[in-house]
């Protein structure tokens, strides 16, 4: 009875189990790399809820997130932050708002 299950097939699924996870992984984090990959100074994200996970599970306001992120980055003109798995660019300098509206 115990050699219902053969040794080489509870290692194939074993690999196969942890290839699903690995893969699962990087599709999920896939998209938290984009600032860096710009360059882009970026607020670290938590999977799934991006910069913002303490205002999704209600733990700080909106305002004071954004607020404590703008503050973070003052040496920077510009930041990149997750909203959810969406990459939002937040601009700092008023001239650079300026040239961006404008042209």
């Amino acid at each position: 009875m115990l050699d219902v299950w053969p040794i080489p097939f509870v290692q194939l699924y074993a690999i196969v189990i942890l290839l699903v996870a690995f893969l699962s992984y990087v599709y999920l984090t896939y998209h938290y790399r984009r600032w860096s990959r710009l360059g882009v100074p970026q607020a670290e994200p938590t999977p799934p809820f991006g910069s913002l996970s303490d205002v999704v599970m209600g733990r700080i306001p909106l305002v004071d997130i954004i607020q404590s992120l703008y503050h973070k980055f003052d040496e920077h003109r510009y930041f990149g932050i997750y909203e959810g798995r969406e990459p939002l660019l937040v601009i700092r300098d008023p001239e650079l708002v300026h040239t961006i509206m404008v042209k």
